[in-house]
């Protein structure tokens, strides 16, 4: 694992939003790549966090990769109407 990779939590939801956050913000000004296979539960906000967080990576103009996002994560998103794009993420990227 790289400096700049960041393994989500199982439980990607208010109570781990928190942590997540204060290592997103070491690792602001760099490329960045979440890995999202060990999602179990996503809720709105850990959700919210990734959109933010690709849109400010964009902003910046730096490398930001969502990888191996479970079925759990994938289904969060859709029930919250969130675009696979949003989540930095293509149809090619995600296996069905």
């Amino acid at each position: 694992m790289r400096d700049n990779d960041l393994h989500l939590p199982e439980h990607f939801d208010g109570t781990h939003v928190r942590q997540v956050a204060d290592e997103l913000l070491k690792r602001r000004g760099q490329s960045l790549e979440l890995k999202a296979s060990r999602v179990k539960t996503a809720g709105a906000l850990g959700l919210q966090m990734l959109v933010a967080t690709a849109k400010q990576w964009a902003q910046d103009d730096l490398s930001f990769r969502l990888t191996g996002a479970s079925d759990q994560l994938l289904h969060a998103a859709d029930a919250l109407g969130i675009p696979l794009k949003d989540l930095g993420l293509t149809e090619g990227q995600v296996a069905s």
